[in-house]
């Protein structure tokens, strides 16, 4: 075998098994959809249409025109690792068109999110909770709870 083959063998054996790694580490994460980020990183795919379902708790819930639970539609668009969701309906309390949640995902499922609900709730960075088969989401705050599922 040649030098100059030698070189070339070595980096492709070692993305190989990078490669091998990366799809057993998804298939043990169970996510259904993924996504290869230019880095090898195999991520969840949260691209798609996802039923939103929030309910105000503790304080949130005690004040008149933001204690009911609600219903909308949100379309999640990623790109690489960030992703952004867009409300599809919109509520009294949330307008169709707006963002309702943003973040980035990584190995390990949702690495932040950010979450809107227009003049109603400041954004703020919650904890995030990403269902092992990747088509369940849920938000818990101390004044609120989100579970979103991917229609």
């Amino acid at each position: 075998m040649s030098k100059k083959t030698r070189f070339f063998s070595i980096p492709i054996l070692i993305l190989t098994i990078l490669i091998i790694f990366s799809i057993a580490y998804s298939e043990e994460k169970g996510w259904k959809k993924t996504i290869t980020l230019p880095n090898g990183e195999i991520v969840c795919d949260l691209n798609g249409v996802w039923d939103y379902e929030f309910d105000a708790r503790g304080e949130l819930r005690a004040s008149s025109h933001q204690g009911r639970p609600f219903s909308d539609v949100i379309e999640i668009t990623q790109e690489g690792s960030a992703f952004k969701g867009i409300r599809v309906r919109g509520s009294s309390y949330a307008v169709k068109g707006e963002v309702a949640v943003e973040g980035e995902v990584d190995k390990n499922g949702i690495k932040k999110m950010q979450h809107h609900m227009g003049g109603h709730l400041a954004s703020g960075v919650f904890i995030t909770k990403l269902s092992k088969d990747g088509n369940k989401i849920e938000i818990n705050d101390r004044n609120f709870t989100v579970e979103m599922s991917r229609k």
